[in-house]
């Protein structure tokens, strides 16, 4: 029983260490307005429907790995079809830097949405997290 209570609350301590962080590099200037920052623009990578392919690909990816969810991946793979039908092949590796930030980007909404021990952000990054989706499914489905 002392080894459960050991590791629980050294889980604890890192997310009470980590969550900080998180909150003050995303949600803070977010909620308050202040413009997000994309991750640097290459310039190849300069069509704004491919780049919200990439970026929904990566947001559907971490979605589906959150909740075991074929339906997301199967959106997931029709994004990522989507966004291989708009790209030259050589611009490839500058939208998958995309889909990664909008993987980690939906990633870190939901550890928010899961972790924090403040309810009102909790709330605050679920109703985001749940946003960002209903765009990209939008995108695929047409609404």
């Amino acid at each position: 029983m002392p080894e459960f209570l050991h590791r629980f609350s050294m889980r604890k301590t890192l997310w009470a260490l980590v969550l900080p962080a998180l909150w003050n590099a995303v949600w803070i200037p977010a909620a308050q307005g202040a413009p997000q920052s994309d991750p640097p623009v290459d310039p190849r990578a300069d069509n704004p429907l491919a780049r919200d392919f990439a970026y929904c690909a990566g947001r559907l990816s971490a979605e589906a790995a959150h909740r075991e969810d074929r339906e997301l991946m199967a959106l997931k793979r029709a994004m990522q079809d989507l966004l291989a039908a708009v790209i030259a092949p050589e611009t490839a590796p500058s939208y998958e830097e995309l889909r990664i930030a909008g993987h980690v980007s939906q990633t870190e909404l939901l550890a928010l949405s899961r972790f924090s021990f403040d309810t009102e952000e909790a709330h605050r990054a679920e109703t985001l997290a749940e946003s960002n989706i209903r765009h990209c499914r939008n995108m695929l489905l047409g609404g």
